[in-house]
């Protein structure tokens, strides 16, 4: 049963931190992400060469201070600092560009984020809607773009805490996908490899093929 997200005042919310609700444990400082692709050769199953996408680096305080990110060969800086309400102030620089965004958040009394609206300087950026169930793990998620709501993702969770399994619909409420995971995790309980499976249909009956495999390299303070 999901349970009802109630916005509480802002001196009743108990606010959790980027680390809270990025699921992650322990003191963490950085996170490196990395991708391979599989692909199947002869019958067996390889993996691809490995791709960074992603450092994160988080204060003492849990809070997200910095990422950088690599999207397709090229390298973006995100720079981030909050003001006194709580909301994000966010730092882009590429290559040939630089852009601003804020970040408003909306929390329930337990201090989930049920609300994201990012807005920049043409106005709205993106804006996500968060469904939390009685454990405050989030189930549903939707996501709106100025044109309105471009997709819902579903969510379900292992006794570890990590997804198992998430599914996205488009706005009509058609699958749009299915996809499976399974995790190795290190000493603190986070996650450091995940495989992701797509899941199917053939000759009617259900498959699940791996199709990448997600490194994460974390440091402790």
């Amino acid at each position: 049963m999901l349970a009802v997200a109630l916005v509480a005042p802002s001196g009743a919310q108990q606010k959790k931190s980027d680390l809270e609700h990025a699921g992650l444990k322990g003191k963490v400082k950085t996170v490196k992400v990395d991708e391979a692709k599989f692909s199947n050769k002869s019958g067996k199953l390889v993996e691809g060469k490995r791709v960074q996408l992603e450092t994160q680096n988080y204060g003492e305080n849990g809070m997200l201070v910095k990422s950088v990110r690599i999207d397709a060969g090229a390298r973006g800086d995100y720079f981030y600092s909050y003001d006194a309400s709580g909301s994000r102030l966010e730092f882009i620089r590429n290559a040939t560009s630089s852009s601003r965004v804020k970040t408003e958040f909306k929390c329930d009394a337990n201090g989930f984020r049920i609300e994201e609206v990012q807005t920049g300087d043409e106005g709205l950026v993106a804006k996500i809607v968060s469904v939390y169930d009685a454990k405050g793990f989030r189930t549903e998620r939707r996501m709106y773009n100025k044109l309105g709501l471009f997709a819902r993702r579903t969510y379900t969770y292992g006794a570890d805490g990590n997804p198992t399994e998430e599914a996205e619909y488009d706005p009509q409420g058609g699958l749009v996908g299915k996809q499976s995971y399974s995790y190795e995790l290190d000493p603190t309980g986070n996650w450091i490899k995940r495989i992701t499976s797509v899941q199917g249909m053939s000759e009617g009956k259900p498959v699940s093929e791996p199709a990448e495999v997600t490194y994460r390299t974390i440091t402790y303070y």
